[in-house]
């Protein structure tokens, strides 16, 4: 089979690229052709097997106003068929396409005569999307062949607006064994010149949808008690500069460190103390499985969709807890944001110094608990067999179903 992934970039360190080259990988793996087709050529990116291509011209997002409009409208129409201009050049058998706008160009190809088969992924709660992307996707998502959701938090949330047919849920899926084996290598002496007591450590997309200023804001509270412990921030995005000029404005340049990428990020990992998860809203966070798999204590926000099932596979998806929640494989503390709140705000609204704004109740607790992780050697030790957990979302069955949805 010739298999076409329709992703936003392979840059490293974004999840859904994570889990296309994954992905792709595997299949390759299984004597299948694979190419990729990106809207922007973001570098540096994952290692890859396949062929690749670029549009080049991501969607114009920015803007108002009636000319920004027709622009999009036509950004859309002139991506949509190129995508189905190359599927058939390339005689794809099947687009999978990763998320966002990528599902949206996709489908909308098929409509324009693409007859290859559309498979689109969803990596996003859709609790947070606004109702006109909801309309969309009510409309748009019944027409692709099939709908693969990352958790089943976010297949419940589609089957409650209405969308019920050829929809499942298929984890994101990591090999696990090659997680352990970067994790046996030896540290950069760069990364010595850290060297702290106490590391605390975070990995994703320096984007709004992170919560990267409640985290910053808790951890000034932390600094104060131990004066000694870092920080590793370790991604890229566009609030990269917002977040180097907060950590100044915290007076935390001594303590909080954003870490250029680097391939390796389990030697990182191996090499922290605490992993640390501040996300409004998420899909399946492969990077807390990499956590897991380093046997790493972890504490993040029970946002929407991913935590609770990766850490807490205890727990059902609507049950109500009480917080911070200790649970089988992680600690779960209360979102700092619904998704009506998401929807309305912006970073430049909360990244405020704690003399600007106090710390929420949220954020108190979320210091706390990273206070008690430092001094807790108990509580540590409760959290560091992650990776028996970690092995459930290995390489395994689900290349199986893939390729049953691929071919059937």
């Amino acid at each position: 089979m010739r298999i076409l992934f329709l992703v936003e970039s392979l840059a490293l360190g974004g999840g859904a690229e994570k889990f296309a080259v994954n992905l792709g990988d595997q299949l390759h793996n299984k004597g299948h052709q694979i190419f990729y087709l990106t809207f922007q050529d973001k570098g540096p990116k994952y290692e890859f097997k396949g062929e690749y291509y670029t549009l080049n011209q991501y969607y114009n997002y920015t803007g108002t106003g009636k000319i920004d409009t027709l622009q999009k409208i036509a950004d859309f129409f002139k991506n949509s068929l190129k995508i189905k201009k190359i599927c058939r050049e390339k005689g794809i058998d099947a687009l999978i396409s990763v998320a966002g706008v990528q599902n949206y160009h996709a489908i909308f190809s098929s409509i324009l005569g693409n007859r290859t088969k559309i498979i689109v992924t969803q990596h996003s709660a859709p609790q947070i999307f606004s109702k006109r992307e909801k309309n969309a996707m009510k409309i748009l998502y019944p027409l692709s062949h099939k709908i693969v959701c990352d958790s089943g938090a976010m297949e419940d949330t589609f089957k409650k607006m209405g969308i019920k047919n050829n929809i499942l849920t298929l984890y994101n899926t990591l090999d696990i064994q090659r997680c352990l084996e970067l994790g046996e290598g030896k540290i950069s002496d760069e990364f010595h010149k850290y060297n702290s007591p106490f590391v605390f450590i975070y990995v994703g997309r320096l984007n709004w949808s992170k919560g990267h200023w409640y985290l910053l804001r808790s951890f000034k509270k932390v600094v104060k008690r131990y004066d000694k412990v870092k920080l590793f921030i370790r991604g890229d995005g566009d609030l990269k500069e917002e977040i180097e000029d907060f950590i100044k404005k915290l007076g935390l340049q001594s303590n909080a460190f954003i870490l250029e990428k680097q391939e390796n990020i389990f030697l990182i990992l191996k090499n922290s103390n605490c992993f640390v998860f501040p996300s409004l809203f998420e899909g399946l966070p492969l990077s807390l499985i990499e956590a897991l798999s380093a046997n790493l204590p972890v504490i993040s926000t029970d946002c929407q969709t991913g935590p609770r099932e990766i850490l807490c596979p205890e727990l059902q998806l609507d049950e109500k807890i009480e917080y911070p929640y200790f649970g089988k494989y992680g600690i779960l503390i209360e979102p700092f944001m619904d998704a009506d709140e998401i929807l309305v705000n912006t970073p430049e609204l909360v990244f405020k110094t704690l003399d600007e704004t106090p710390l929420s109740r949220e954020e108190e607790i979320f210091a706390d608990l990273m206070i008690r992780m430092v001094e807790d050697g108990r509580l540590r030790e409760k959290y560091a067999d992650g990776l028996e957990r970690a092995w459930d979302f290995n390489n395994n069955e689900n290349i199986k179903v893939w390729e049953s949805i691929i071919q059937k």
